[in-house]
């Protein structure tokens, strides 16, 4: 019998993305020498220029930080691309015994929006890519296009916290959606809803 097939999210899903930003912010804040103001100030006018916030690409954002507060290129990219304590500090507290547990009952993946590089570091650099079929890892800039949700194996169990997201998957795949929802008690009306990864293995 083949094993069930299950992608996650990574923002919001496996990564509590708003404490790995603030940890981001503190690091560069340090390294540069700096304040809060100025980097958010910084930051403020890199987001304005993006079409969408899942255009942010770290290196785009280096790039600025590097001209606008004259500091190297280099040592601004290790704090994304080489601190691994930010990311493994910024997993929530279940991940790895729950996709330790899911991993030998099933063929885990990821489904993600963003940039490939950026979105792979992240797994990566928390230590969690062994858990992954690489096979199974769909990162796409618009996740919910039609050419994306057309790639996605059928049957499959797909874990995300984005609202929109569930229902486009709902309504426009053969795959069974869960809505994952850390921040209080609403279920939604289309898919099942769990508050952690633990709880994935109940649906199974």
């Amino acid at each position: 019998m083949n094993k069930p097939i299950i992608l996650f999210d990574i923002d919001h899903t496996l990564i509590d993305t708003n404490k790995l930003k603030k940890q981001t912010s503190a690091a560069l804040i340090s390294t540069i020498g700096i304040n809060k103001k100025l980097l958010a100030d910084a930051e403020n006018r890199y987001i304005k220029n993006l079409s969408h916030p899942h255009d942010f690409r770290p290196s785009s954002y280096i790039k600025q930080l590097s001209q606008y507060f004259r500091v190297e290129k280099e040592i601004l990219n290790d704090i994304f691309f080489k601190k691994s304590e930010l990311y493994k500090k910024s997993l929530y507290p279940e991940i790895k015994t729950a996709l330790g547990f899911l991993s030998k009952k099933a063929n885990l993946g990821i489904f993600s929006e963003g940039g490939k590089k950026f979105q792979t570091a992240k797994i990566t650099l928390s230590e969690i890519k062994d858990y992954f079929n690489k096979k199974i890892i769909f990162v796409f800039r618009k996740k919910q296009s039609l050419k994306v949700l057309k790639l996605l194996p059928s049957k499959s169990i797909i874990v995300d916290d984005d609202w929109e997201v569930i229902k486009t998957l709902v309504k426009k795949t053969q795959t069974k959606a869960v809505w994952i929802n850390r921040k209080d008690f609403a279920k939604h009306p289309l898919a099942p809803t769990i508050t952690n990864l633990n709880q994935v293995r109940n649906l199974i």
